[in-house]
């Protein structure tokens, strides 16, 4: 709420106290009056729900005839104030015609100790005491706490019309699915409901009644998520709507049109990058053949070095099997001439020297089994 002048709170001590409460307890109240407002939704949401449809569209014609007749009546007060100011006001000079009056006026009347109603604005009962530009400055301010009036009575009235019509056509689908519930019972369970008066099929009709479910499940996701989009969309709306009341007209275009250049210069880049995305169709298809022709090039280079691998392997093995066979055939010529020496000086044993052998070979022979029988010992 705006605050008056300090000229007008100077000639009026009352009213200016009444609206300075009244500009602190807003303040102070708002979320207060937020909490009753959501309450009294609530509340009328609730009682809503439990009225008939005829209740319903009577209220919704009651609230209709209100509106209509509220604004038709402030309409007419408003001509009948100005008519009455006119007439009042045409005795009086032209330097004391302005709106709010100035300084010295104000200072050279004395403030008024009249009494003031417990009103909207609390207008004076004694009036005749008011000059005309006191009585105008009261006359507009009264006239725009009753436009402020009709404002919140029009949006809680409309807010009353929106859950009325939301719940007539909710009743008036739920009445047009019952017919059609009912003709699909009857052309499924009909015949037999006639016949003997049960149906014997229970797992048919748990499937139906299933299958109705899940319909109903999916029809309730799919409204719950328009819901969600509406309501976006009327935070947008409503945030558009309080930019352009915050904002200059002029500026709040500006954007718009901004925004819509925008807009169309992004649709030319998206058009353009989805054309220069065709033109690259053919190099990438190119550079892929190119890559394939590359991959086969070094698969073959692979396998190249993977035989000259072997090959080199092989060779090495060769080598080093002629190195042995050569050391081979050393030794075994070695060997050879040594036994060649020995066959060549070889000589017939004394039996003397057979007889030594022999011993030699007994002794250690039991020498040998003396230490086996010690490991076993130690074994154990």
């Amino acid at each position: 709420m705006k605050k008056l002048p300090s000229n007008i709170r100077t000639i009026f001590p009352a009213l200016a106290s009444n609206l300075n409460d009244i500009d602190s307890g807003e303040a102070g109240h708002e979320d207060l009056q937020s909490l009753k407002s959501r309450r009294k939704r609530m509340w009328l949401i609730g009682a809503l729900s439990f009225m008939a449809m005829e209740d319903l569209s009577e209220k919704v014609k009651e609230t209709e005839k209100r509106n209509r007749f509220l604004s038709t009546e402030t309409s007419m007060f408003e001509k009948y104030l100005e008519d009455k100011l006119h007439a009042s006001g045409s005795g009086v000079s032209n330097e004391s015609s302005s709106v709010f009056g100035s300084q010295t006026v104000a200072k050279s009347q004395p403030p008024s100790p009249a009494p003031f109603a417990p009103g909207i604005i609390g207008v004076a009962r004694k009036v005749s005491n008011l000059t005309t530009e006191q009585k105008l400055l009261v006359a507009r301010y009264y006239i725009m706490a009753l436009k402020e009036e009709l404002k919140l009575s029009k949006k809680t009235s409309q807010h009353f019309i929106a859950l009325n019509l939301a719940l007539l056509e909710n009743y008036n689908e739920t009445l047009a699915e019952i017919p059609l519930e009912r003709r699909e019972l009857e052309m499924e369970f009909g015949i037999l409901v006639k016949e003997n008066g049960k149906i014997p099929f229970l797992r048919k009709w748990q499937k139906y009644v299933a299958t109705k479910d899940t319909k109903r499940e999916s029809l309730i996701c799919l409204i719950k998520l328009r819901n969600i989009s509406l309501v976006n969309k009327i935070k947008k709306q409503i945030m558009i709507k309080k930019y352009r009341d915050e904002v200059d007209p002029i500026e709040f275009y500006s954007k718009w049109t901004e925004k819509k250049t925008l807009i169309e210069e992004i649709h030319s880049l998206n058009k353009q990058k989805s054309r220069l995305r065709r033109a690259l169709v053919p190099i990438e298809r190119y550079t892929y053949e190119k890559k394939q022709e590359l991959e086969n090039d070094v698969k073959q280079g692979e396998e190249f070095r993977q035989r000259i691998l072997r090959e080199n392997h092989s060779l090495v093995y060769l080598l080093n099997k002629q190195q042995n066979d050569e050391v081979g055939e050393k030794y075994e010529k070695v060997k050879n001439e040594r036994l060649k020496a020995l066959y060549e000086n070889y000589r017939v044993p004394s039996i003397l020297e057979y007889i030594i052998l022999v011993k030699d070979n007994k002794e250690w022979r039991e020498l040998i089994e003396k230490w086996k029988q010690k490991a076993q010992c130690q074994q154990f």
